[in-house]
Parts: structure tokens; C-alpha cells; sequence
């Protein structure tokens, strides 16, 4: 059969604007809608381009908490990502590039590490397209993320990265585009659990207060939360919960919930090992991860069972989501991507109203750049020895210092991407062909 030059302009379809509206409102995503747009210049012209709305949220968590005067008047605003899968058209080739976007309001894209809420910085020397033609290449959503900035309307110019990422640990969302309502929850710097919905002025506390929380996820459009017992939460449409399942690991540093691409629910753990000591009077460095496991609900909903001997897929478990994606055959058992940041942690002394130090794993897991007093400057003492070799660092300029770790469960091996930069090539570099696109 001939293959149409996508190119080549078609006739427009004709249909009543009416249906054009009904189709146009029940696309899920972005790129949905800009494919939807592409067809011709009437579907374009019918259709609005997709705009996430401007979403405000009362700032702080606790309503009766009394910050700082250098607050006031300040709030949150929530913004979205979204996880992007990009490979070539009709190709058997299995490679894909996994990217995560954030839009701004100008209109201008920033790339973001899949599994940090870092910026990609791309280096000069690769050639990148200022504008991605989704019919030259197939792009799919693989999921979204959602992030709170921290506004304060005394200091309009004034951006400080120091605060935006310092007050949830985990930030997820119900949005209806079109008319604006919302369902919000966050797990707090000190893992407590916040919700707000639409027309609501204050966030609710949910769970028991000596409870913390590690994840909150939407699994199957269903609000769930896990929390330091392995306890499982789920959410119905009022807030109403019922918990499940029991305790698995007492040493897992971190808990994710990942939603795999055929709709099963597991849980991720990471575990570490103990401090490598002080490099500074104020500061020491963590032990990286040393095994991860994935777990799976059993059918009762009593208990975690392991599922380490899944079908093979890749499964990211990340700052602000957590997804997973099938692979070529072949992979025979899961690939795991985790956050394996090797923190320094504040002493008691710089404690400020923001941070108070609770635990080793949640206090600063930092992505400043320099802009606070975390001393991020000191982060290649812990990174620097984990390349593969310097062509691998130089290769992976724009990605180095991410500090990504991965399992490969099929293999055994377990260590920082860059260590294995076969399997890191999802993420980094940019694939050749895109520049030719």
C-alpha cells in the first residue's frame, strides 16, 4: 500500500463545527490537540491552541502557621509538565528519547530531566530543532507532572529557586482545562499530606498526624497515597479513604507509586546505606542507593508481594512523577531509573523558617544551582568518581550531575546511569535524527 507524503495537503474534512467543538474538548493531552489542529487550516481555526490555566493556592500549608513578614502576600502557583516519549516514524529501530517539558507563559519550552525537576542545559555543540514537526517524528505523552512556584507579589522580579522546590516533596493534580477546576495534593517538606480543591481558600490536612507520607500518585484516575508503614491510600471522589496492604522493607529510604503503561499498580523502594561521613563540619554526603525492589498489591489488598520477576519495561520512579513504558522484546525483566542524589544535608545552625531538618532523605535533596546555601558546589565529590570515564562525562555534558541511578533487574547491575551509559541513552544524548527532523 502507498504511503501518503504527509506534506501533501488533503482535503479538509467536512464536519459540522459542533462535532469539531465535542471532539476537540474530550482530547486528553497536548499533543492531541496540536495533532488535531494540524489536520487543516478549518480544524485549526475551530480549535484554541491547549493552555493550561493559571491556577493560584494559598501559601502556607497551614492556615494558622505564621511566616515570616518576607512572605506575605505570597502564594503558590501550579504548573504542569509533561513526560514525552519522541521516536522515529514507521521505524524498527527501539530507541526513543524520554524528555520532560514545561511551558512557560511566553510560550517558550524548558527541558527537564524525566526523572529530576532539573533543567537539561543543552550544550552548543548539539544541534537542536527550534520547532518539533510531530509528523516527521512520533510523539506520545507518557504522563504528566506537576509542580508548585512560589510567588511573592513584593518581589515581582525577583526569582528564587530556593523556594519553589523547598515546600512539597510531591505535588499531584486533577485539572479540567476547560473550565478550570481543580483537585490538588501535596506531601509536604516534612511528608505531611495537604488537599485543595476548586473555590476552597485553605488546604485540609489528611491522615494521622505522626503518619508521614512518602508518595501521592493517580492511579486509574483515583487519588492514592503510601505512606511510611506501606500502607496504601486510596481516595474517593469526597476524600473518603480506605487503606490497604502492610508493611514491606523498615530501611526503604523512599516509596514511589508507579502506574505501569498496562494499568497495574506497584510500588518502588529504594534502599541505602548509612552516611559516608561529614566532608565539612556542616555537611555530609549520602551512601547511594544499594538495592531497589518492586512490589506488587496482592489480590487480597493485605500485603505487598515482590514482583521483581515482572515482564520487562522501564519504569521511572522520579521527583515529581513516576511512569513506565513498554520496551523492545528482548528485555526480559524491569529497568528501574531512580533519584539517586547524594544530598548534603544543612546542621541544625542554617535552619530557617523555611526547612526544619527531620530526616536524612527529605531535607535536601537540592536543585538550586547555587542560589541557597547548600553548597552545591561540593557535589562533585560525591558524582565525579561514578562515570563510566571522562569520554562518557564529555559525551553527557548537558546531563552530568543529574544524578540519576538505575537497576537493571534482568542483569543485575545497579549503580548511576552514567556508569552504564547503554542504558542512560534514553535521556541523554538527544537522538542524531532529531536534528534532521
Amino acid at each position: 500500500m502507498e504511503r501518503i507524503n504527509p506534506r501533501i495537503a488533503l482535503p479538509c474534512p467536512d464536519l459540522p463545527p459542533e462535532l469539531l467543538d465535542k471532539i476537540a474538548k474530550r482530547l486528553p493531552s497536548e499533543i492531541d490537540v496540536c495533532r488535531f489542529r494540524a489536520v487543516c487550516r478549518c480544524w485549526r481555526s475551530s480549535t484554541p491552541p491547549y493552555k493550561f490555566p493559571t491556577i493560584k493556592l494559598p501559601f502556607p500549608f497551614h492556615p494558622k502557621s505564621n511566616p515570616d513578614p518576607k512572605h506575605s502576600g505570597a502564594y503558590f502557583i501550579l504548573t504542569e509538565r509533561v513526560v514525552c516519549r519522541i521516536q522515529l516514524p514507521d521505524s524498527r529501530d527501539p530507541d526513543f528519547w524520554l524528555v520532560k517539558v514545561e511551558h512557560a507563559e511566553n510560550g517558550k519550552a524548558t527541558i527537564l530531566n524525566p526523572v529530576t525537576h532539573r533543567k537539561i542545559q543543552i550544550p552548543a555543540a548539539i544541534e537542536m530543532p527550534k520547532v518539533l514537526n510531530i509528523l516527521d517524528s512520533v510523539v506520545s505523552e507518557v504522563c504528566k507532572a506537576y509542580a508548585l512556584r512560589y510567588v511573592n507579589p513584593s518581589k515581582p522580579d525577583e526569582r528564587d529557586d530556593y523556594y519553589d522546590y523547598r515546600y512539597a516533596n510531591k505535588v499531584i493534580s486533577s485539572v479540567n482545562v476547560e473550565n478550570g477546576e481543580y483537585v490538588v495534593m501535596v506531601i509536604d517538606f516534612a511528608s505531611r499530606l495537604w488537599r485543595i480543591r476548586s473555590g476552597r481558600k485553605e488546604w485540609k490536612r489528611i491522615g494521622n498526624y505522626s503518619k508521614p507520607f512518602y508518595d501521592v500518585a493517580i492511579v486509574k484516575g483515583q487519588f492514592h497515597a503510601i505512606d511510611a508503614a506501606g500502607g496504601v491510600w486510596a481516595f474517593n471522589s469526597k476524600f473518603g479513604w480506605k487503606t490497604a496492604a502492610s508493611c514491606t522493607s523498615k530501611n526503604a529510604l523512599k516509596r514511589r507509586l508507579v502506574e505501569l503503561y498496562n494499568g497495574e499498580l506497584v510500588m518502588v523502594e529504594e534502599m541505602g546505606g548509612p552516611g559516608r561521613g561529614p566532608v565539612s563540619r556542616h555537611f555530609r554526603v549520602k551512601e547511594p542507593v544499594v538495592d531497589v525492589g518492586i512490589y506488587a498489591l496482592s489480590k487480597q489488598l493485605e500485603k505487598w508481594v515482590d514482583a521483581k520477576a515482572m515482564d520487562g519495561c522501564i519504569i521511572v520512579v522520579g521527583d515529581d512523577c513516576s511512569f513506565s513504558v513498554p520496551t523492545r522484546e528482548g528485555l526480559k525483566a524491569a529497568r528501574v531509573f531512580y533519584m539517586d542524589r547524594y544530598s548534603f544535608v544543612q546542621d541544625s545552625f542554617l535552619e530557617d523558617d523555611i526547612l526544619r531538618i527531620s530526616d536524612d532523605y527529605t531535607c535536601f535533596e537540592c536543585d538550586c544551582r547555587g542560589s541557597c546555601n547548600c553548597f552545591h558546589d561540593l557535589e562533585p565529590i560525591a558524582t565525579e568518581y561514578l562515570v563510566a570515564s571522562d569520554d562518557v562525562g564529555r559525551e553527557f555534558e548537558g546531563f552530568y550531575g543529574h544524578n540519576i541511578g538505575v537497576c537493571d533487574f534482568e542483569t543485575g547491575k545497579t549503580g548511576t546511569a552514567l556508569m552504564f551509559p547503554e542504558y542512560a541513552n534514553i535521556f541523554w544524548p538527544p537522538p542524531a535524527w532529531l536534528s534532521r527532523t
